[in-house]
C-alpha cells in the first residue's frame, strides 16, 4: 500500500557504485534516427512529434527533474544516467509519483545511456534548449581525466544538439574539475560564457541546480557549502 505521504520506492533497494567507467562497452537503447524516435513510453505527455526541451546529463537519482517538472509543466525533460540501478530507481520513482498524483510528472522521463558516446543519437540537430551537468564524476586521477564528461568532442556533439542560443549549465563542488570544464568551454568556438550576475537575476533554473539536486543537498549537509557554477550559451 502507498499513500500520498509514504512511498514504496526507496534508494536502499537501488544501491549502486558511485562511479561508472563511461569508456566501457555496454548495451543501451540507442535510436536509429532521433528525428522519428517515440519518447512517449518514457515521457507520457510528449506525444510522437514533440521535442525534448531540457536534458539532465548524468541525472543521478533524478531529484532535479522531479522538481522542475512542477515548475515547468509545459517543458519536456529527460534525465540520462549511465548506472543501471540508479536509472531503474528514477524510472520506478516517477512511475510511482504518476500513480499517486494523476496527471502530474508526465512531462519528464529517465533513460539509461552513455552521454559521452551517444548524445547525437537521441536528439536531432538544434533541438534541445538546455543541458544540465550537475556535479559530474570528477575522476580525480590524471590517468582517468579522459573519462570526464566535458571534453572538446563532447562539446561539439552538445553544440550539434543545442538550438542556437541554447545553454549548458555546469555545477560542481570540485574546484579543479570546474577549472577543467571552463578550459574546455573556452577552447570551443561554439560556446560563450554568460554573465553570472545576469543569470542569477533572470534565470531561476540556476537556483534549482545549486539547491535542489540530490548532490547539491549532499554538499550542503557535508559543509562547507562551496559550489562552483557557470552557464554557457551556444553561439549562432
Amino acid at each position: 500500500m502507498t499513500s500520498n505521504n509514504r512511498f514504496v520506492t526507496s534508494r536502499r533497494d537501488f544501491r549502486a557504485r558511485a562511479h561508472s567507467n563511461p569508456l566501457n562497452d555496454a548495451e543501451f537503447l540507442v535510436p536509429q534516427d532521433p528525428r522519428c524516435f517515440d519518447w512517449s513510453p518514457f515521457i507520457p505527455g510528449i506525444g510522437t512529434t514533440s521535442r525534448i526541451d531540457y536534458v539532465d546529463l548524468g541525472c543521478g537519482y533524478g531529484g532535479l527533474l522531479l522538481e522542475l517538472s512542477k515548475v515547468f509543466p509545459d517543458k519536456f525533460m529527460l534525465g540520462l544516467e549511465i548506472r543501471d540501478r540508479v536509472a531503474s530507481y528514477c524510472t520506478t520513482k516517477v512511475e510511482e509519483l504518476r500513480r499517486l498524483y494523476p496527471g502530474e510528472y508526465r512531462n519528464i522521463g529517465f533513460l539509461r545511456t552513455n552521454c559521452m558516446k551517444f548524445l547525437p543519437f537521441y536528439f536531432p540537430k538544434a533541438s534541445v534548449d538546455k543541458f544540465f551537468i550537475g556535479f559530474p564524476d570528477p575522476h580525480f586521477k590524471k590517468k582517468k581525466h579522459r573519462q570526464r564528461l566535458v571534453s572538446l568532442r563532447f562539446l561539439s556533439e552538445a553544440a550539434y544538439c543545442l538550438q542556437p542560443g541554447g545553454m549548458i549549465y555546469i555545477v560542481t563542488d570540485v574546484e579543479e574539475l570546474f577549472e577543467w570544464m571552463n578550459l574546455k568551454f573556452s577552447r570551443h568556438p561554439l560556446f560563450s560564457a554568460m554573465d553570472k550576475d545576469q543569470v542569477e537575476q533572470q534565470d531561476i533554473l540556476i537556483s534549482y541546480l545549486l539547491n535542489h539536486t540530490d548532490e547539491a543537498q549532499r554538499v550542503q549537509r557535508r559543509g562547507p557549502n562551496t559550489k562552483y557554477w557557470n552557464v554557457y550559451r551556444r553561439l549562432q
